[in-house]
């Protein structure tokens, strides 16, 4: 993809909705290009209710993580847009191994700590796999959360 291609992908994927995962007042902001994904988190889910249900299964959520795990192995990454004691960051919310891929407070994988540069991040990042990608909402302090909306409304612009 050419760098004018993927800027044009990362300006327009912003979309926030409610995220179709778990848990349920999760807002998505880039959803994967593909209902694959969330598909195969549905059919997990089925699954594990009906184990509950007809055998006992004590464990509600065990086909779900497994489903998660490979998902991971697949190349499939959430990551959520948060906030820390430093500002906004972004973060691998599936514990996959991605860790921080934004800090707020720079450094090597730095950024400003802004809710900004966050999100200008979060989109170059989908935008460069928009199959495999998804970026959520993470917590956002109520001391952020001003700062948070108004960068939103400039990245709907």
């Amino acid at each position: 993809m050419t760098e004018d291609a993927t800027q044009a992908a990362a300006m327009s994927a912003v979309n926030p909705h409610p995220y179709s995962g778990n848990p349920e007042h999760v807002i998505c902001l880039m959803a994967c290009a593909t209902d694959r994904w969330q598909r195969m988190v549905e059919d997990a889910k089925a699954m594990d209710r009906m184990a509950v249900r007809e055998h006992g299964q004590l464990d509600r959520d065990h086909h779900l993580c497994a489903m998660q795990r490979q998902q991971a192995r697949a190349g499939y990454t959430l990551v959520s847009i948060q906030t820390n004691i430093y500002g906004f960051t972004v973060r691998d919310t599936l514990n996959d191994g991605a860790g921080v891929l934004l800090r707020a407070e720079g450094g090597s994988r730095g950024g400003d700590g802004s809710a900004r540069r966050a999100i200008e991040f979060a989109r170059r990042w989908h935008a460069q796999d928009p199959d495999r990608r998804e970026v959520i909402l993470g917590y956002v302090a109520q001391e952020l959360r001003q700062e948070w909306e108004e960068a939103l409304a400039d990245a709907l612009k």
